[in-house]
């Protein structure tokens, strides 16, 4: 997978219309998230049964400020980023760039 990840990163550098941190080389960072996602059972439940799942995305780091992380998932011909995820930071639990 990281193979592959790579080849995109070398194919399609990223400049994104949005602000975010850029690497060394002057592109948005791609990065693996890890966060916590809401839950809500329907059902007669007790509560020690319901937890929260914790979820992976990978996405090129295209906005960030005090309260919120945009990841995007899709890059364009010219490099620009588009499905944009926006992770509120209350819900990340790690993350880690992929060089």
């Amino acid at each position: 997978m990281f193979l592959v990840l790579n080849d995109l990163i070398q194919r399609y550098p990223s400049v994104a219309p949005l602000t975010g941190q850029l690497d060394d080389r002057g592109r948005h960072k791609l990065e693996v998230v890890v966060w916590t996602d809401v839950l809500k059972d329907p059902g007669w439940v007790e509560h020690e049964e319901v937890e929260c799942p914790t979820l992976t995305s990978v996405g090129w780091a295209v906005y960030e400020d005090d309260k919120v992380l945009n990841i995007a998932d899709t890059l364009d011909e010219e490099g620009t980023g588009f499905g944009i995820m926006a992770l509120p930071k209350g819900v990340i639990m790690s993350r880690k760039e992929i060089k």
